[in-house]
């Protein structure tokens, strides 16, 4: 992860008032609406691994939306398929809350990389 232990920038201002691991994993939401929480703390808040977190939840919401969004169209089986990924997506959604609870620095395929790009983060 980046910065020192326990999730905390000493000395740097934020406007959430909140520790970074709780901001971080906040920032993930409820389902269906991670983008806008997402959104809200990536406006918010200032200190990077938050905006990762932030920026990530923003991408993930979106997938998750559009995924869910399209599924009324799709014939049955592959609708079933998608009910499928849908749940995925909710167990994902979880999994993503408790990383940023804990402080890990968690990057998902392709949204991490994106995050890291948008959050202004250096690639490791």
């Amino acid at each position: 992860g980046w910065g020192p232990p326990g999730g905390q920038y000493p000395g740097r201002p934020t406007s959430s008032g909140m520790s970074e691991n709780v901001a971080s994993g906040l920032s993930y939401g409820l389902p269906g609406i991670t983008w806008l929480t997402g959104l809200i703390f990536y406006l918010v808040d200032k200190r990077p691994e938050v905006r990762f977190h932030a920026m990530q939840a923003i991408a993930y919401g979106l997938l998750w939306t559009l995924v869910w969004v399209v599924r009324p169209y799709m014939p049955g089986p592959i609708s079933a398929l998608v009910g499928l990924v849908l749940f995925a997506f909710f167990i994902g959604w979880i999994v993503l809350i408790i990383q940023g609870f804990q402080g890990r620095h968690f990057k998902l395929p392709v949204l991490g990389d994106f995050a890291e790009q948008q959050a202004g983060r250096p690639d490791l």
